[in-house]
């Protein structure tokens, strides 16, 4: 239960960040597919499956992970259904709370 609420402050941070990167201009189109793709392609090509989802300025948040090689994929998914990659990572790992209290 802790590295479970850990893990979805780590993730609430991610989403934080993915909503200030998304004012930046446009990402290049190589990197968007429709949001109906998504799950199967990160799943199918790079072993990832979905770990959490939030909502920010009428956009759908999706943070995928593969345990295996501790990489990390976050997607913005628009309001026309299309899915953009905002951002990926390396050594994904849990933050730890603080001692005898709750991430959040």
């Amino acid at each position: 239960m802790v590295r479970w609420t850990a893990f979805l402050l780590a993730c609430a941070t991610v989403v934080i960040g993915a909503t200030l990167l998304w004012s930046t201009p446009a990402w290049p189109q190589q990197r968007c597919v429709p949001a109906s793709l998504v799950d199967d392609v990160m799943r199918d090509a790079y072993g990832k499956r979905m770990i959490a989802v939030g909502a920010a300025e009428g956009m759908s948040i999706r943070f995928y992970a593969n345990p295996d090689t501790r990489t990390w994929t976050v997607i913005a998914i628009d309001g026309s259904g299309m899915a953009c990659s905002i951002t990926s990572g390396t050594d994904l790992d849990f933050a730890r709370p603080p001692p005898g209290g709750r991430a959040f």
